[in-house]
């Protein structure tokens, strides 16, 4: 039987998921003192600017999140890959693939299993990276007076809720095929949520 070697360097999901985990939590706390900006005065400006830094804080934080959850899907993914099949057939066969067909063949390839499209768990995977994409590859548009409203930050804290869920259901996929495998500290995290 071939040696699997799961030791490996370079490796940053843990800290993806981290940094992705505190930036949904600073986004939550902005979110909370946009609540109450409006019930209390502040010494440094009016009511109105209070709220404008709360949104934008919590706009901000939720991006950094969800940009940082999709980094740690798709570098566990990797090393997941990497560390079963080599890292010359990964970049020769895998690397160029969307990350949601990577956590389709992955794991199929090494297991024999595959996450099934038809899961709440693929559906946010997927909503995952189109909210990265949204970001990472942002187009401006002209502003239309008639209707412009301002972004609604609770809807970006739950895009970041989203990424980490994602996080803990796919440690969970991977977990119940491939138990061996260390998943816990391979993403960094534990989860107490079930599909």
């Amino acid at each position: 039987m071939e040696q699997i070697e799961y030791a490996r360097m370079n490796f940053f999901s843990c800290e993806y998921t981290r940094i992705a985990y505190e930036h949904l939590q600073k986004a939550q706390g902005e979110i909370v003192d946009l609540h109450s900006a409006s019930e209390t005065q502040s010494p440094c400006c009016d009511p109105w600017t209070q709220q404008a830094i709360h949104e934008r804080n919590a706009i901000v934080w939720s991006i950094i999140s969800v940009v940082f959850s999709a980094m740690s899907i798709e570098s566990f993914i990797y090393n997941y890959a990497a560390s079963h099949l080599s890292d010359s057939y990964v970049k020769a066969h895998l690397d160029s693939m969307n990350p949601v067909d990577k956590w389709i063949i992955i794991p199929r390839l090494i297991t024999g299993k595959e996450l099934d499209k038809s899961t709440h768990t693929y559906d946010l995977l997927k909503r995952v990276f189109s909210d990265r994409n949204k970001y990472v590859h942002n187009k401006s548009r002209p502003l239309n007076y008639d209707n412009a409203k301002p972004d609604d930050p609770h809807l970006y804290v739950s895009q970041a809720a989203n990424g980490i869920k994602t996080i803990e259901y796919l440690a969970q996929f991977i977990q119940k095929i491939d138990p061996i495998y260390p998943v816990k500290s391979n993403f960094g995290i534990e989860w107490d949520t079930d599909e």
